[in-house]
Protein backbone atom coordinates (compact mmCIF):
# COMPACT_ATOMS: atom_id res chain seq x y z
CA UNK A 1 0.00 0.00 0.00
CA UNK A 2 1.35 3.38 -0.97
CA UNK A 3 2.25 5.47 2.05
CA UNK A 4 1.00 9.00 2.09
CA UNK A 5 3.58 11.65 2.90
CA UNK A 6 2.57 14.00 5.64
CA UNK A 7 3.04 17.62 4.62
CA UNK A 8 3.58 20.38 7.14
CA UNK A 9 0.91 23.05 7.11
CA UNK A 10 2.43 26.34 6.08
CA UNK A 11 2.22 28.82 8.94
CA UNK A 12 0.19 31.99 8.41
CA UNK A 13 2.19 35.02 9.49
CA UNK A 14 1.01 38.60 9.93
CA UNK A 15 3.85 41.04 9.30
CA UNK A 16 3.43 44.47 10.89
CA UNK A 17 5.34 47.00 8.77
CA UNK A 18 5.78 50.58 9.98
CA UNK A 19 6.71 53.16 7.33
CA UNK A 20 7.71 56.82 7.22
CA UNK A 21 9.41 58.39 4.19
CA UNK A 22 10.94 55.06 3.24
CA UNK A 23 10.35 54.97 -0.50
CA UNK A 24 14.04 54.56 -1.37
CA UNK A 25 14.28 51.35 0.70
CA UNK A 26 10.77 49.87 0.72
CA UNK A 27 10.87 48.04 -2.65
CA UNK A 28 13.75 45.80 -1.53
CA UNK A 29 12.30 45.23 1.93
CA UNK A 30 8.77 44.46 0.76
CA UNK A 31 10.13 42.09 -1.90
CA UNK A 32 12.14 40.24 0.74
CA UNK A 33 9.05 39.89 2.97
CA UNK A 34 6.68 38.76 0.24
CA UNK A 35 9.34 36.33 -1.03
CA UNK A 36 9.61 34.44 2.26
CA UNK A 37 9.75 30.70 1.62
CA UNK A 38 7.50 28.01 3.13
CA UNK A 39 5.11 30.44 4.85
CA UNK A 40 1.97 32.41 4.02
CA UNK A 41 2.34 36.11 4.74
CA UNK A 42 -0.03 39.05 5.07
CA UNK A 43 1.69 42.42 5.37
CA UNK A 44 -0.12 45.05 7.41
CA UNK A 45 1.25 48.54 6.79
CA UNK A 46 0.84 51.72 8.83
CA UNK A 47 2.33 54.84 7.25
CA UNK A 48 3.27 57.79 9.45
CA UNK A 49 2.34 60.74 7.18
CA UNK A 50 5.08 60.18 4.59
CA UNK A 51 5.87 63.06 2.26
CA UNK A 52 8.15 61.26 -0.22
CA UNK A 53 5.55 59.29 -2.18
CA UNK A 54 5.59 56.26 0.12
CA UNK A 55 1.80 56.31 0.59
CA UNK A 56 1.00 56.40 -3.14
CA UNK A 57 3.56 53.69 -3.87
CA UNK A 58 2.07 51.44 -1.18
CA UNK A 59 -1.40 51.96 -2.61
CA UNK A 60 -0.19 50.80 -6.02
CA UNK A 61 1.52 47.75 -4.54
CA UNK A 62 -1.61 46.76 -2.63
CA UNK A 63 -3.51 46.71 -5.94
CA UNK A 64 -0.89 44.40 -7.44
CA UNK A 65 -0.67 42.01 -4.46
CA UNK A 66 -3.64 41.23 -2.21
CA UNK A 67 -1.27 40.18 0.59
CA UNK A 68 -0.52 43.85 1.25
CA UNK A 69 -3.07 45.49 3.57
CA UNK A 70 -2.73 49.21 4.27
CA UNK A 71 -4.35 50.76 7.32
CA UNK A 72 -6.20 54.07 6.77
CA UNK A 73 -4.23 57.29 7.04
CA UNK A 74 -3.51 58.34 10.61
CA UNK A 75 -0.90 60.22 12.57
CA UNK A 76 1.48 61.84 12.79
CA UNK A 77 2.77 59.31 15.31
CA UNK A 78 6.18 60.87 15.72
CA UNK A 79 8.09 57.65 16.38
CA UNK A 80 8.41 54.09 15.17
CA UNK A 81 7.17 52.83 18.55
CA UNK A 82 3.87 54.71 18.30
CA UNK A 83 3.45 53.51 14.72
CA UNK A 84 3.95 49.90 15.80
CA UNK A 85 1.50 50.39 18.68
CA UNK A 86 -1.06 51.52 16.10
CA UNK A 87 -0.39 48.35 14.08
CA UNK A 88 -0.76 46.13 17.15
CA UNK A 89 -4.09 47.74 18.02
CA UNK A 90 -5.59 48.13 14.53
CA UNK A 91 -4.21 45.38 12.27
CA UNK A 92 -6.13 42.11 11.95
CA UNK A 93 -3.48 39.64 13.17
CA UNK A 94 -5.64 37.63 15.60
CA UNK A 95 -6.12 34.60 13.34
CA UNK A 96 -2.47 34.38 12.28
CA UNK A 97 -0.20 31.65 13.62
CA UNK A 98 2.53 34.20 14.30
CA UNK A 99 3.12 37.95 14.21
CA UNK A 100 6.32 39.66 13.04
CA UNK A 101 7.64 43.22 13.24
CA UNK A 102 9.25 44.75 10.13
CA UNK A 103 11.17 47.97 9.63
CA UNK A 104 10.96 49.66 6.25
CA UNK A 105 14.67 49.74 5.41
CA UNK A 106 15.99 46.23 6.12
CA UNK A 107 16.28 43.13 3.93
CA UNK A 108 15.07 39.76 5.23
CA UNK A 109 16.86 36.54 4.35
CA UNK A 110 14.49 34.23 2.39
CA UNK A 111 14.02 31.63 5.15
CA UNK A 112 13.75 34.02 8.12
CA UNK A 113 10.11 33.33 8.90
CA UNK A 114 10.13 29.60 8.19
CA UNK A 115 13.21 29.05 10.36
CA UNK A 116 11.87 31.13 13.23
CA UNK A 117 8.40 29.58 13.13
CA UNK A 118 10.02 26.14 13.21
CA UNK A 119 12.08 27.16 16.25
CA UNK A 120 8.94 28.27 18.07
CA UNK A 121 7.21 24.98 17.30
CA UNK A 122 10.15 22.72 18.11
CA UNK A 123 11.13 24.46 21.35
CA UNK A 124 7.65 25.48 22.50
CA UNK A 125 8.64 29.15 22.56
CA UNK A 126 6.58 32.30 22.88
CA UNK A 127 8.81 34.39 20.63
CA UNK A 128 12.06 34.37 18.66
CA UNK A 129 14.52 37.12 17.78
CA UNK A 130 17.95 36.87 16.17
CA UNK A 131 21.26 38.50 15.52
CA UNK A 132 21.49 40.77 12.47
CA UNK A 133 24.10 41.75 9.91
CA UNK A 134 24.45 45.52 9.79
CA UNK A 135 25.48 46.97 6.43
CA UNK A 136 26.45 50.45 5.27
CA UNK A 137 26.27 52.26 1.90
CA UNK A 138 30.06 51.99 1.52
CA UNK A 139 29.88 48.17 1.57
CA UNK A 140 30.93 47.58 5.17
CA UNK A 141 29.22 44.81 7.11
CA UNK A 142 29.24 43.84 10.79
CA UNK A 143 27.57 41.08 12.78
CA UNK A 144 25.48 42.56 15.59
CA UNK A 145 25.40 39.93 18.33
CA UNK A 146 22.47 40.03 20.76
CA UNK A 147 22.17 36.29 21.42
CA UNK A 148 23.94 36.11 24.77
CA UNK A 149 22.13 33.93 27.38
CA UNK A 150 19.32 35.74 29.22
CA UNK A 151 19.81 37.08 32.74
CA UNK A 152 17.27 37.17 35.54
CA UNK A 153 16.48 40.87 35.10
CA UNK A 154 17.80 41.72 31.62
CA UNK A 155 14.26 42.42 30.40
CA UNK A 156 14.08 45.38 32.79
CA UNK A 157 17.18 47.00 31.29
CA UNK A 158 17.30 46.02 27.61
CA UNK A 159 15.33 44.53 24.77
CA UNK A 160 15.40 40.92 23.61
CA UNK A 161 17.35 41.44 20.41
CA UNK A 162 16.60 43.67 17.42
CA UNK A 163 12.86 44.32 17.13
CA UNK A 164 13.04 43.97 13.34
CA UNK A 165 13.72 40.24 13.87
CA UNK A 166 10.86 39.46 16.29
CA UNK A 167 8.43 36.63 15.54
CA UNK A 168 5.78 36.19 18.24
CA UNK A 169 2.73 34.16 19.11
CA UNK A 170 -0.58 36.04 18.92
CA UNK A 171 -1.14 35.37 22.63
CA UNK A 172 1.79 37.66 23.42
CA UNK A 173 0.47 40.31 21.04
CA UNK A 174 -2.90 40.11 22.78
CA UNK A 175 -1.24 40.93 26.10
CA UNK A 176 0.52 43.91 24.54
CA UNK A 177 -2.67 45.16 22.91
CA UNK A 178 -4.55 44.94 26.20
CA UNK A 179 -1.84 46.98 27.91
CA UNK A 180 -1.89 49.62 25.18
CA UNK A 181 -5.67 49.96 25.46
CA UNK A 182 -5.64 50.06 29.28
CA UNK A 183 -6.12 53.66 30.38
CA UNK A 184 -4.36 52.89 33.67
CA UNK A 185 -1.20 51.61 31.95
CA UNK A 186 1.81 53.72 30.90
CA UNK A 187 2.76 51.13 28.30
CA UNK A 188 1.70 53.35 25.41
CA UNK A 189 4.22 55.96 26.62
CA UNK A 190 7.14 53.57 26.19
CA UNK A 191 9.45 54.81 23.43
CA UNK A 192 10.92 51.36 22.69
CA UNK A 193 8.23 48.96 21.48
CA UNK A 194 10.52 45.93 21.22
CA UNK A 195 11.72 46.40 24.81
CA UNK A 196 8.10 46.51 26.00
CA UNK A 197 7.25 43.31 24.13
CA UNK A 198 10.29 41.48 25.50
CA UNK A 199 9.58 42.63 29.06
CA UNK A 200 5.95 41.51 28.93
CA UNK A 201 6.97 38.11 27.59
CA UNK A 202 9.65 37.50 30.21
CA UNK A 203 7.69 38.96 33.14
CA UNK A 204 4.80 36.59 32.41
CA UNK A 205 7.11 33.55 32.11
CA UNK A 206 7.02 33.41 28.33
CA UNK A 207 9.80 31.49 26.58
CA UNK A 208 12.07 33.79 24.52
CA UNK A 209 14.98 32.73 22.32
CA UNK A 210 17.53 34.83 20.44
CA UNK A 211 18.87 32.88 17.46
CA UNK A 212 22.61 33.43 16.88
CA UNK A 213 22.13 33.08 13.11
CA UNK A 214 21.53 36.55 11.59
CA UNK A 215 18.18 36.59 9.78
CA UNK A 216 18.10 40.23 8.66
CA UNK A 217 20.38 42.58 6.76
CA UNK A 218 20.14 45.67 8.99
CA UNK A 219 20.56 48.76 6.85
CA UNK A 220 22.50 51.67 8.37
CA UNK A 221 21.90 55.22 7.13
CA UNK A 222 21.50 58.77 8.39
CA UNK A 223 17.79 58.37 9.21
CA UNK A 224 17.95 55.29 11.45
CA UNK A 225 15.80 55.86 14.53
CA UNK A 226 17.82 53.18 16.33
CA UNK A 227 21.01 52.05 14.62
CA UNK A 228 23.64 49.42 15.20
CA UNK A 229 25.55 51.49 17.80
CA UNK A 230 28.81 50.73 16.00
CA UNK A 231 31.51 53.43 16.12
CA UNK A 232 32.26 56.59 18.08
CA UNK A 233 29.28 58.76 17.09
CA UNK A 234 26.58 56.19 18.00
CA UNK A 235 28.38 55.46 21.28
CA UNK A 236 28.46 59.18 22.17
CA UNK A 237 24.78 59.56 21.24
CA UNK A 238 23.87 56.60 23.43
CA UNK A 239 26.00 57.92 26.32
CA UNK A 240 24.29 61.31 26.10
CA UNK A 241 20.84 59.68 26.39
CA UNK A 242 21.91 57.61 29.39
CA UNK A 243 23.49 60.63 31.06
CA UNK A 244 20.29 62.60 30.51
CA UNK A 245 18.21 59.98 32.29
CA UNK A 246 16.34 58.67 29.25
CA UNK A 247 17.22 55.00 29.78
CA UNK A 248 16.19 55.03 33.43
CA UNK A 249 12.92 56.78 32.59
CA UNK A 250 12.17 54.08 30.02
CA UNK A 251 12.99 51.36 32.57
CA UNK A 252 10.45 53.00 34.92
CA UNK A 253 7.77 52.79 32.23
CA UNK A 254 8.61 49.14 31.57
CA UNK A 255 8.49 48.26 35.29
CA UNK A 256 5.16 50.01 35.75
CA UNK A 257 3.72 48.32 32.67
CA UNK A 258 4.66 44.73 33.47
CA UNK A 259 3.71 45.06 37.13
CA UNK A 260 0.07 44.98 36.01
CA UNK A 261 0.55 41.51 34.53
CA UNK A 262 2.58 39.62 37.13
CA UNK A 263 0.57 37.16 39.23
CA UNK A 264 3.38 35.52 41.20
CA UNK A 265 3.56 37.14 44.65
CA UNK A 266 7.35 36.84 44.94
CA UNK A 267 7.84 38.45 41.54
CA UNK A 268 5.37 41.19 42.43
CA UNK A 269 7.32 41.98 45.60
CA UNK A 270 10.62 42.07 43.70
CA UNK A 271 9.15 44.34 41.05
CA UNK A 272 7.82 46.65 43.75
CA UNK A 273 11.35 46.99 45.15
CA UNK A 274 12.74 47.64 41.66
CA UNK A 275 10.09 50.24 40.87
CA UNK A 276 10.79 52.03 44.14
CA UNK A 277 14.52 52.03 43.44
CA UNK A 278 14.03 53.29 39.87
CA UNK A 279 11.93 56.20 41.07
CA UNK A 280 14.07 56.89 44.15
CA UNK A 281 17.17 59.01 44.65
CA UNK A 282 20.20 58.85 46.85
CA UNK A 283 22.59 56.15 48.03
CA UNK A 284 19.90 53.76 49.25
CA UNK A 285 18.10 53.69 45.91
CA UNK A 286 21.40 53.06 44.10
CA UNK A 287 22.17 50.12 46.38
CA UNK A 288 18.78 48.57 45.69
CA UNK A 289 19.23 49.09 41.95
CA UNK A 290 22.65 47.43 41.99
CA UNK A 291 21.05 44.19 43.24
CA UNK A 292 19.06 44.07 40.01
CA UNK A 293 21.75 45.48 37.71
CA UNK A 294 24.22 42.66 38.45
CA UNK A 295 21.78 40.42 36.55
CA UNK A 296 20.41 43.19 34.34
CA UNK A 297 22.23 42.84 31.01
CA UNK A 298 23.15 39.82 28.92
CA UNK A 299 26.71 40.93 28.08
CA UNK A 300 29.22 41.06 30.95
CA UNK A 301 30.69 44.36 29.79
CA UNK A 302 27.21 45.90 29.71
CA UNK A 303 26.45 44.63 33.23
CA UNK A 304 29.67 46.12 34.53
CA UNK A 305 29.00 49.44 32.78
CA UNK A 306 25.45 49.59 34.13
CA UNK A 307 26.60 48.86 37.69
CA UNK A 308 29.33 51.49 37.43
CA UNK A 309 26.95 54.16 36.16
CA UNK A 310 24.47 53.37 38.93
CA UNK A 311 27.21 53.41 41.59
CA UNK A 312 28.45 56.89 40.59
CA UNK A 313 24.91 58.26 40.32
CA UNK A 314 24.84 58.79 36.54
CA UNK A 315 22.20 56.15 35.75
Amino acid sequence: MQQLKMTRKLPNIAVLLATHNGLQWLPMQLTSILGQRAVNVIVWVSDDVSSDGTWDWLQEQSKLDSRIKILPKAGPFGSAAQNFYRLICDADWQDADYVAFADQDDIWLPDKLSLHSSLIEQRNLTAVASNVTAFWPDGRKALIEKSQPPCTWDYMFETGGPGCTFLMKPSLMAQIKALLLDEHSVAKQSEVHDWLVYAVCRATDGAWYIDPFPSVLYRQHGNNEVGANVGIKPMLRRTKKIWGGWHRQEACKIANSVSLLVNDQKRQAELAVLRSALMGKGFGARLRLLKFAIAGRRKLVDRLALCFLIAIGVW
